[in-house]
């Protein structure tokens, strides 16, 4: 799901304008504050009959709104009182003015027992990099765009003595054309001609710095420098910073990990229509991490990526059809965005389409084209889709029974930790199926599957 590849396309994208918000919240304190009675004396039920928590939350805001397991909001002067279950962990902090605050309470919060969050605004970063925009004349622009011309006539050699003469003259996306120019060659030169549109506040620039330094091309490695690369290009709306901003924020790495603000960033870079982003957010949706957990709003974002042919956004929405999760349960849709996202090479809906023409689920059944698309992902080293080939083999369903094979298979499975897949191979080797009866083996893959908490597998070991 972090789509954080080596290969990141490294052209210049448009820019569309989108509002970023201006502040950050950061907790000066959350304690419980056994002297104030109000959760008492003011007590407010769930909506199961029970009396809430109280949190006080200080903020030097007016018009902000709570999210997550809230009963009700009362607005006092200097600070608001929330109504909480007991047993509540967190609470969503949102504002036209601020980053969407998520805030992790130390330990769940008690019934009739009253809290105080302290909120402040986090002071602006003063050593920002100040941009200096060249402006340059026009025949120099017009240089730039007839060396784009003959570059996608196949004319590069020409086209790449126009992007110099512009790039020297000191337009910054000529400059980063240069930069991409040498990435192969001397990724050394790669960040001279980056760096020299940074300094103008280019954004792809400074987005292709942090790539640089993210993997050590052209300069020493260093994560945290390349965070900060993405967020400077972020600050300027360049979606593809963005999303890294965003994966960097979901994974700790180069920054202090904080979902919260991995989603904000997703949806940032998902609202000026980037896939990958558009994938990522509905992933936080599924899973809950940094937002509320939302089906509809995952499958809303699924479409929208899938729409533009992310596979694993049309694997996602596959799911989501043939579970019925979030949407009306519908096969035949499930089994189009699996055909779709497997045609790309996508490991899960390779197996996800093998497994609807096992079933005969929105499409006819056919174990051969299960087999098929089962061998597809299996030979890219998909587990499940191991198992799945070796149970046709074993059942000679769409291809001819081959124990040799079925045990194959299941062993390749076996040796990743499949549980199932041990099980099988144990069974193989107990009944001597494709090669000679092992009961050494045998015993030894169905403890392996037994160790996992197969009750099957315990069993035979008790018969055997």
């Amino acid at each position: 799901m972090l789509n954080m590849i080596k290969n990141l396309i490294l052209l210049c994208f448009p820019l569309f304008p989108i509002t970023l918000y201006s502040q950050e919240l950061k907790v000066k304190s959350f304690e419980e504050t056994p002297n104030d009675l109000t959760a008492r004396t003011q007590e407010k039920l769930d909506v199961n009959g029970n009396a809430c928590a109280v949190v006080k939350v200080a903020i030097p805001l007016e018009d902000v709104f709570f999210k997550g397991w809230v009963i009700e909001t009362i607005s006092t002067p200097g600070e608001y009182i929330v109504y909480m279950p007991a047993g509540a962990s967190k609470i969503t902090i949102q504002h036209k003015s601020i980053v969407p605050f998520l805030y992790n309470f130390d330990v769940p919060i008690e019934s009739k027992h009253t809290y105080k969050l302290v909120l402040e605004i986090k002071k602006e970063d003063n050593n920002k990099r100040e941009y200096k925009i060249i402006n340059v004349p026009e025949e120099i622009k017009q240089l730039y765009l007839k060396g784009e011309s003959l570059q996608e006539s196949g004319k590069d050699t020409e086209a790449y003595s126009l992007f110099v003469r512009a790039a020297e003259a000191g337009y910054a996306p000529a400059q980063n054309k240069m930069g991409n120019s040498f990435l192969d060659t001397d990724p050394s030169k790669s960040i001279v001609w980056y760096n020299r549109a940074a300094e103008q506040g280019y954004p792809n620039s400074i987005y292709n710095l942090g790539i640089r330094y993210w993997f050590g091309d052209g300069v020493e490695k260093n994560e945290e420098r390349a965070v900060q690369y993405f967020q400077e290009a972020s600050e300027l709306n360049f979606p593809d910073a963005l999303l890294l901003l965003g994966n960097s924020y979901s994974t700790g790495k180069g920054i202090a990990q904080d979902k919260g603000k991995a989603a904000w960033c997703y949806r940032k870079a998902a609202e000026q229509g980037l896939d990958a982003a558009q994938y990522n957010l509905g992933y936080c949706y599924l899973k809950g991490e940094g937002v509320e957990r939302d089906i509809s709003q995952v499958v809303y974002w699924y479409e929208k990526s899938a729409e533009q042919g992310y596979a694993p956004a049309q694997e996602g929405l596959g799911n989501r059809y043939f579970e019925g999760d979030g949407i009306q349960r519908d096969y035949k849709k499930a089994a189009y965005w699996y055909r779709k996202a497997a045609e790309q090479g996508d490991v899960y809906a390779q197996n996800g389409l093998g497994n609807c023409y096992n079933d005969g689920k929105g499409v006819e059944k056919d174990y051969s084209k299960a087999v098929y698309w089962y061998r597809k992902a299996a030979e890219q080293g998909d587990v499940i889709a191991q198992f799945n080939l070796g149970n046709r083999y074993k059942l000679g369903q769409g291809v001819a029974l081959d124990y040799s094979k079925a045990k194959y298979w299941y062993e390749k499975a076996a040796q990743k930790g499949d549980a199932d897949s041990q099980l099988q191979l144990a069974l193989l080797y107990y009944d001597g199926k494709g090669g000679a009866k092992d009961i050494k083996k045998a015993k030894y893959w169905c403890e392996k599957a037994a160790d996992q908490g197969n009750t099957e597998a315990r069993l035979l070991l008790s018969l055997w």
